[in-house]
């Protein structure tokens, strides 16, 4: 679909492995309660991934080795995909100083900390915030718009992405073949969900 081949991978586990994701939904506490998420099936052994075959990344773990494979996609300026508490391994990673971002609000703090600016959303709003290589969102609600803008920096020049708020639950590494363009900076609205570039 699209042109594009999306590898699922994850420390630890071989292709054929499934991992489980999590769902988190704010009950009207101070934090979130944790649901179980959709089950995917890794396609790939993350420790045969050669990160040079790769033109994108969407992660959500955190391990050292994610944090080294994040360094690598911010070296060559590919593009990266964050959301929720993704960006508390951006951070963690070291690639958040002199960057914009947003993220969930209870993250604000480790944008912060590492160096970023957070962009102040409503935590579950359906908007993204793109800089550079990197696209960021607060919360599952966001994940068309977020993908979309995902999509368009990696290339594809016509696409329909479907508001499907289940879709979210990425705690998962997929890393995306095929080489794009960048150099951006500028908030993304929820409207138009079906363009082109």
């Amino acid at each position: 679909m699209l042109g594009i081949e999306a590898h699922v991978v994850c420390p630890d586990k071989k292709a054929g492995d499934k991992i489980q994701t999590a769902l988190h939904i704010v009950d009207g506490w101070q934090t979130y309660s944790e649901k179980p998420g959709h089950p995917f099936d890794l396609t790939h052994t993350f420790a045969d991934i050669k990160l040079d075959e790769y033109a994108g990344l969407v992660y959500q773990r955190y391990d050292q080795r994610v944090l080294d494979v994040v360094k690598h996609f911010f070296d060559k300026n590919l593009p990266v995909a964050a959301i929720c508490h993704g960006l508390q391994i951006l951070s963690a990673a070291g690639v958040l100083q002199g960057r914009s971002c947003s993220a969930f609000p209870m993250c604000k703090l480790d944008v912060i900390a590492g160096g970023g600016k957070y962009v102040d959303f409503e935590a579950f709003s359906m908007n993204a915030h793109v800089d550079g290589n990197l696209v960021s969102a607060p919360a599952y609600p966001a994940i068309g718009v977020w993908m979309r803008e995902f999509i368009k920096l990696l290339g594809v020049k016509e696409f329909l992405i479907a508001d499907c708020p289940m879709a979210s639950e990425l705690a998962l590494n997929v890393l995306v073949t095929d080489k794009p363009d960048l150099s951006r900076q500028q908030p993304v609205c929820p409207q138009d969900v079906s363009i082109k570039v």
